[in-house]
């Protein structure tokens, strides 16, 4: 399990729907009430229909002081205890992410994600302090540096495709970032990453550098 107090630095936060099977492990830590803003909470969320809902309620009601930290975590994929789970696929187009990572046109900012343990996943989101939002996507390379550790996590069930990918230079990992991180379209990104991870497994460093080796090839040895 995840050591939250070495992880975050902190001696104490409060714990909301903290699980039963959690609970003599995370009670000494969770001495603190629920004020009207904390500098960190923990949230637990037990479907895929709360983790959304708790989500953006939080960030409705503002429960965070500035640079402050909201670490969710919701029931990942292949949950020995919980059925309705959450793909991490589907979060950043689902909580309107823009391309600096601040999720429902918010001050709220995608941090990175973490596994908890076999049951959950830990999204951790900071609150930025002066936010101004921006809502056009953006072709610059650099906007895009911060969805690298998001690329990383989607690509924790690949070993192969991760392994080579943490191998390249940031130049070609952050242009991967911009491949799959520069569409609003949920269904291109979803086809932008299956795209990626096959080509990652095959060892290519970028989607321009693919698409020359393509015309360099005869036609009938094209994929």
């Amino acid at each position: 399990m995840l050591n939250i107090k070495e992880k975050f630095k902190l001696k104490s936060m409060p714990i909301i729907n903290m699980p039963d099977y959690l609970k003599s492990e995370l009670t000494p830590f969770n001495s603190l009430t629920l004020q009207n803003k904390q500098e960190a909470l923990l949230v637990f969320t037990q479907s895929n229909d709360e983790f959304f809902k708790t989500l953006e309620d939080i960030i409705k009601q503002d429960l965070i002081e500035d640079k402050g930290i909201l670490l969710i975590c919701y029931p990942k994929k292949g949950s020995p205890l919980y059925r309705s789970t959450v793909h991490r696929d589907e979060i950043f187009p689902r909580v309107k992410m823009d391309e600096e990572g601040f999720v429902y046109g918010s001050p709220y900012r995608f941090n990175r994600m973490l596994g908890f343990d076999e049951n959950f996943t830990l999204l951790e989101i900071k609150k930025v302090l002066n936010f101004k939002p921006k809502s056009k996507i953006s072709q610059i390379g650099s906007d895009y540096v911060h969805h690298i550790p998001e690329l990383e996590a989607l690509l924790e069930d690949e070993p192969l495709a991760l392994k080579f990918y943490k191998s390249l230079t940031p130049g070609y990992r952050k242009d991967w970032a911009v491949y799959v991180f520069s569409t609003n379209s949920t269904n291109t990104r979803r086809k932008r990453i299956e795209e990626m991870i096959y080509l990652l497994k095959l060892g290519h460093k970028n989607i321009t550098l693919y698409r020359q080796s393509l015309k360099k090839k005869p036609s009938h040895e094209k994929p």
